[in-house]
């Protein structure tokens, strides 16, 4: 069986089902760049265990994703930037490679890249109260981290747009009206439906399911060829931007921005 020891995810396989779960807790399983590096992996050694059939990621505690850590983000020196966005493009690669069925358990609120885990994933359930929202332009960046292209296949274009452009929220139960998850339940039972599903197909015929996961995979690698490297470019671009450090400041000071590259 293959070692899944990390630092900041806990990994279990039973019989063909693997449970993946963010496992920062304390931060609300806000992603640094040490989980970042470790998703990428896993998916990427998930994807190669023959042992697993399908998988469901959740989050530890009362949230699944508060977004990027923004201690982390403060932090990153320019001469690190390429190193976080190819790791950015990676992790979404190897999201679009994985054809095991992905059940995303989204137990709490599910913010910034934790809501491009969700999009990306292929059966999404969500906790009735909690909220999904990718705020990436109220910290003075481009929603470049991939999310976009899922976000307008699920829903069209006039509403990603809106929520992507304004980095307003939705609520799970507005996500699942316009499609963006399936299903909306109370959070106690998110986790037990979400295994039931995985349970479901990883005792189903594997190879037309893998095979009916990487058709619909071939669609949104067709439709977004360069999309990745492109919106990656615009958010690293961003990060140097006096809105991005201004907002930053802002979320540390606990106050509102004020942007002036208008």
């Amino acid at each position: 069986m293959a070692d899944y020891t990390y630092e900041t995810l806990l990994v279990e396989v039973d019989d063909g089902l693997a449970i993946l779960t963010l496992n920062l807790p304390e931060t609300g399983n806000a992603i640094d760049g040490v989980m970042h590096d470790e998703l990428a992996a896993v998916l990427y050694a998930l994807n190669a265990d023959h042992e697993v059939r399908a998988i469901v990621m959740t989050g530890a505690g009362d949230a699944f994703c508060a977004g990027g850590d923004p201690t982390y983000i403060r932090d990153l020196e320019p001469a690190e930037f390429d190193e976080v966005f190819l790791t950015v493009r990676l992790l979404m690669q190897n999201m679009l490679a994985l054809d095991k069925p992905l059940i995303a358990a989204l137990n709490g609120a599910t913010v910034g890249v934790g809501a491009t885990l969700a999009v990306y994933s292929d059966i999404i359930i969500g906790a009735a109260g909690a909220h999904i929202a990718d705020p990436h332009v109220q910290f003075g960046l481009a929603a470049g981290d991939g999310g976009a292209l899922m976000w307008a296949l699920q829903v069209g274009f006039p509403i990603a747009k809106y929520h992507l452009m304004t980095g307003d929220p939705l609520s799970m139960e507005r996500a699942a009206e316009v499609g963006l998850i399936n299903e909306v339940l109370p959070a106690s039972e998110v986790l037990s439906r979400a295994m039931e599903i995985g349970r479901r197909l990883a005792d189903g015929p594997g190879p037309a399911i893998r095979g009916t996961k990487r058709i619909f995979n071939k669609i949104a690698e067709v439709i977004g060829a360069g999309v990745l490297e492109f919106a990656a470019g615009h958010e690293r671009a961003a990060l140097h931007s006096e809105d991005h450090k201004e907002a930053v400041a802002a979320y540390f000071e606990n106050r509102d921005p004020v942007f002036r590259n208008r």
